[in-house]
């Protein structure tokens, strides 16, 4: 039991730092899927192995965008920016025990899964090459097989070009700042 308990603790213990981490593991990603992207589009790739693992680091990226958005939303729930006292303090980080063991649980299970993804690259020696003429960072093209992942567009869209959100996304603020409405 002891030990259990001390693993827990260095769990939630380094949750800040992983947290960390993930975030800067999740630009690299973006910025390899970014040139994935540009280099599948100049050139017509049929490496399926190559494709595949592309959409797996792609799921990642999915999955530390959603923890990262967790994360934060707990944090800024855990540690408004109002000062109350230690008591409230103390009564909040217990109320979020929970979730941030499963925020920690993720983020531990988020870096296994890459781990793999990156010994299964080496296993079958997939290179990522710079030079403009290679196809070995290519990813799955859109027009293949006639199903594009709708969550990619958003990836390339810029805060300011989007229009005609003004009010939900107001109404979003409102619901994460009161902390009253619960998560669905």
């Amino acid at each position: 039991v002891f030990q259990l308990l001390k693993e827990e603790t260095n769990l939630l213990r380094g949750l800040h730092k992983n947290f960390s981490d993930i975030k800067d593991e999740l630009v690299s990603i973006k910025i390899f899927l970014k040139d994935a992207d540009r280099r599948a589009a100049d050139e017509a790739d049929t490496n399926e192995a190559i494709r595949t693992w592309v959409k797996q680091l792609r799921e990642e990226s999915f999955r530390i965008e959603d923890v990262v958005d967790e994360y934060l939303w707990l944090m800024h729930r855990v540690n408004p920016p109002e000062r109350r006292a230690l008591v409230c303090k103390i009564t909040s980080l217990i109320k979020t025990l929970i979730p941030r063991h499963r925020i920690a649980s993720e983020i531990q299970d988020i870096k296994i899964s890459i781990r793999r993804i990156k010994e299964r690259s080496e296993r079958y020696n997939f290179q990522v090459s710079h030079e403009p003429g290679s196809s070995s960072s290519s990813s799955t093209r859109e027009t293949e097989n006639g199903w594009r992942d709708p969550r990619l567009s958003s990836l390339f869209i810029e805060e300011t070009e989007i229009v005609g959100f003004e009010g939900p996304r107001k109404e979003l603020i409102g619901w994460l700042l009161d902390g009253s409405a619960d998560r669905a």
